[in-house]
């Protein structure tokens, strides 16, 4: 189960940095475009009509050097105008019958595909980051914190947190931490994606708890095979 979710994470972190690529390659693409040109105001001075009765602009407007320059925009696919309209569009400094119109709908496009790819990258981010503090904590606290002994009460199944239709569980235990005038403390395990019943032969079970609080603590795992480990 841990490799068949890490694999999804893997798979989804690498198609949304795809996604999340080819929108910035697209945006420096164009921004490298927009340098070269110059940006103006364009007035709709005419309508046109194809042979099947397709309408589209004929515009004017003037270069940065006084040039007038007149054309159709019947390629440009512009949905809304009408004769005295102003249209935003850039031109070629060297041809400027060579012309940019941004595109309103295909900049949101671009904007909602770069977010879909940020949005299946933070899923895997966030699992790897926390696989990687938990493994971090387990190592910390095996070092520094202070080993007990708890006893194995139950192993709850948590039908509810279903992932890929397998069902997780905890290990719920008892010990005595110390300190606590003989009190006995419960402690309860990460997640495991098998029932563990059966790596349990003396309901014994290690417990490593922190010197400064005891509510600092991790159940080791490292008995059960690493498949079914969420960490």
């Amino acid at each position: 189960m841990k490799t068949k979710i890490q694999l999804i994470c893997v798979a989804l972190f690498i198609l949304g940095m795809t996604f999340v690529f080819n929108t910035i390659t697209t945006y420096l693409k164009n921004q490298g475009i927009l340098s070269k040109f110059e940006q103006t105001k364009a007035i709709v001075i005419n309508i046109g009509k194809t042979a099947d009765s397709t309408t589209y602009p004929i515009v004017q407007f003037k270069t940065i050097d006084n040039q007038r320059v007149r054309m159709s925009l019947m390629q440009e696919k512009i949905s809304k105008f009408a004769q005295g309209d102003t249209i935003m569009l850039y031109y070629d400094l060297i041809n400027p019958q060579s012309i940019y119109i941004p595109s309103t709908r295909k900049n949101l496009s671009f904007s909602i595909i770069g977010l879909l790819g940020v949005l299946m990258c933070v899923p895997a981010i966030l699992f790897f980051a926390t696989q990687f503090r938990s493994k971090l904590k387990i190592k910390q606290m095996k070092a520094e914190g202070k080993k007990i002994i708890a006893t194995v009460t139950s192993i709850e199944a948590l039908d509810k947190r279903k992932i890929l239709g397998v069902t997780p569980y905890i290990i719920h235990c008892e010990g005595n931490a110390g300190g606590l005038g003989g009190k006995t403390q419960k402690f309860r395990s990460g997640t495991i994606w098998a029932n563990p019943s059966e790596y349990l032969a003396d309901n014994q079970i290690a417990v490593y708890i922190s010197s400064l609080s005891i509510e600092n603590y991790i159940v080791d795992l490292t008995f059960l095979p690493t498949e079914v480990l969420y960490y």
